[in-house]
């Protein structure tokens, strides 16, 4: 036999065959001070000074034979209390008759390691065992043959495999390999470190307390990593013909929760009934996943639609600069909300299109980009409270450009257009069928349904009844006369008017119509036309008396209106007269139309007439207020 240490401190024992002697050396002690050493145990074999036998010393030359027939232990080589726990032994000759090939113990007899035909044999408890210990005989790492006898830091091992956990790996311990992430034991990989590295960080992470099996389908207890430098601190670094995931999260029943394959990860890849949350430094739910209602929640736990963003500030902020995925400062942003097209294959279908320029943000409704289809119809919806379903259509924009707003027939339907100081100033009144102009209610002027304009309240506009004086008459006494009124200057004819004398009264007659445009019960306001014939400025009293009745009414006694008006003291000068207000309020029924006024116009030079030569008469007017632009009917209002 020869026992041995490399380069690697590995130490190496080989046993060779040879001759059977009644005679044996019960035991060797070897004292490993030095990092090589060489025993021959054969014919013509050396011993180092290292070396000493239990027994007597063996001399240069000496033959040690090995009883292999006897079942007590041929060789035992026992290590002084000096020698490092690092030191490993690796048996590579096996017998194959059951006896002990190595038995390494202490100076006591109490063994270490022995091997029987490339086994474990039962050392310290019964089981085959190899135990590595602290000081204080606490167990830190164990190989045992029997699976079913496995304790918590207990691996079992056969002559070429360990059995971690049901599972087989290969185990080839190294003396002098530090322990990293890339020695670490992998099924079916080698397993290398030195006992030092173990010592000091694989039980670091599988220890007393918390650990777990090497290899294996289940997990026994928690895996803490205690990282001693910013690296990396778990490495899981896929195969390069890696097809299936890489890590699996499974719950107790062995169902993937949460897979990573090579370009990303899954979670709750078996479609389990769970839900999913991320936690920010405030909420609880900052993003939630309902696994039952598959619905997603931000800042929620109870979403109540595939997407609900519970938040009373910006909920919802998209765009970026124009084609990309970036926010340039002062630069065109762009956002867009689309929809798909009926058939796959076209554009998606534009909601809303939103631009932020220089010096305009822009929003366009159902398109108005070529990147997308456009909308045929944009309608719009509203209810009378807050919890009606569906609600009521009260616009529409077609395809065609038509605009349609109430197209249902709803009486309270109104569609309103404010001014700068009136809130109605256009308002169409469903439950009137009208469309006003003005303060909607009060004074405003209306198209009803029939499309006739009627004018209310001071929504008034006047007019006159004009009586030029070609159309009135004279009776032949009591006449003014028609005077030349003015020329060219060089002699012409010129024109004439008539001429009301200062010396005594004079009169003329006419009738009038009021119009079917006329408002309903307002007065009548008679004024004349005149001219002074000089530059006088005294006053000119002129009277108009009238009858007056309606359609079917009765001509009454008269009455008279008066005016005195004074002359500005410019010849031919044009002035108005106003007299008195004609009362027409008793005629407010929509069939007093038709109105008419037989009426007779002089100067009184008697009252209060002071002018003191010709007053020209140019034309006879009633102004009067307008509502319509006619009547209804032809003798209706």
């Amino acid at each position: 036999m020869s026992v041995r240490t490399d380069q690697r401190k590995r130490l190496t024992a080989n046993i060779r065959s040879g001759a059977k002697r009644a005679n044996r050396i019960p035991a060797i002690v070897m004292a490993a001070q030095g990092s090589r050493c060489t025993v021959r145990l054969a014919e013509g074999g050396t011993i180092i000074p290292l070396l000493k036998v239990i027994g007597g010393p063996i001399a240069v030359g000496d033959k040690v034979s090995v009883d292999y027939s006897s079942e007590n232990d041929p060789v035992v080589i026992a290590f002084s209390p000096q020698v490092s726990s690092t030191t490993i032994v690796q048996t590579e000759d096996r017998s194959s008759g059951g006896q002990e090939t190595l038995d390494i113990g202490d100076s006591t007899g109490s063994e270490y390691y022995k091997t029987i035909g490339g086994t474990i044999s039962p050392t310290l408890d019964g089981v085959d065992t190899v135990r590595i210990e602290t000081a204080g005989n606490v167990p830190l790492f164990q190989v045992h043959t029997d699976v079913d006898s496995l304790g918590t830091t207990q691996i079992a091992m056969t002559a070429d495999i360990v059995v971690v956990n049901g599972e087989d790996v290969e185990l080839t311990i190294w003396g002098d390999r530090d322990y990293t992430e890339a020695n670490y034991v992998a099924d079916n990989e080698t397993f290398t470190a030195s006992l030092d590295a173990l010592d000091q960080e694989l039980f670091d992470i599988v220890d007393a307390g918390p650990y777990v099996m090497l290899a294996g389908d289940t997990m026994t207890g928690q895996l803490f990593i205690d990282g001693g430098a910013d690296e990396i601190q778990l490495l899981v670094q896929a195969h390069s013909t890696q097809t299936d995931n890489l890590v699996e999260f499974q719950d107790s029943g062995g169902n993937v929760d949460i897979s990573f394959l090579g370009g990303g990860a899954v979670f709750n890849e078996n479609s389990n009934n769970v839900n999913f949350r991320i936690e920010s430094r405030l909420e609880t739910h900052a993003f939630f996943i309902d696994g039952n209602a598959e619905e997603i929640g931000i800042f929620t736990d109870t979403p109540i639609g595939s997407l609900d963003v519970s938040s009373g500030k910006f909920s919802i902020v998209y765009g970026a600069d124009e084609g990309s995925f970036l926010r340039t400062n002062a630069l065109l942003k762009v956002g867009n909300i689309v929809s798909p097209h009926y058939t796959n294959a076209e554009e998606p279908v534009m909601s809303m299109w939103m631009t932020a320029a220089l010096n305009n943000n822009i929003l366009r409704l159902g398109g108005g980009d070529v990147s997308s289809n456009t909308v045929t119809f944009i309608q719009l919806y509203t209810a009378a409270n807050v919890t009606t379903l569906a609600g009521t259509l009260r616009m529409q924009i077609g395809n065609d450009g038509s605009i349609v707003i109430n197209s249902v027939g709803d009486a309270t339907a109104d569609f309103i257009v404010g001014g700068d100081t009136e809130s109605n100033l256009f308002r169409v009144d469903a439950g009137a069928d009208e469309v006003r102009h003005g303060d909607w209610d009060t004074n405003y002027s209306a198209f009803e349904k029939d499309g006739i304009l009627k004018m209310v309240g001071d929504a008034v506009v006047w007019d006159d009844i004009r009586v030029p004086v070609s159309s009135i008459k004279r009776l032949g006494f009591s006449d003014p006369d028609w005077e030349p009124f003015a020329e060219d200057g060089i002699g012409s004819t010129g024109v004439y008017a008539l001429a009301f004398s200062k010396i005594v009264d004079q009169e003329v007659y006419f009738s009038v119509l009021i119009p079917h445009n006329w408002k309903l019960g307002t007065d009548l306001h008679p004024h004349v036309h005149w001219s002074p014939s000089d530059t006088d400025t005294g006053s000119v009293t002129w009277k108009i008396e009238y009858t007056i009745a309606d359609l079917g009414g009765v001509f009454g006694n008269t009455s008279e209106e008066s005016v005195s008006d004074v002359g500005d003291g410019v010849v031919n000068k044009h002035q108005v007269a106003d007299l008195t207000n004609i009362d027409m309020s008793s005629y407010t029924d929509p069939d007093d139309i038709a109105i008419k006024l037989l009426c007779r116009l002089y100067r009184d030079v008697s009252d209060g007439d002071d002018y003191n030569n010709d007053a020209f008469l140019l034309e006879i007017d009633f102004h009067y207020q307008v509502d319509a632009i006619g009547s209804r009917e032809e003798y209706t209002k």
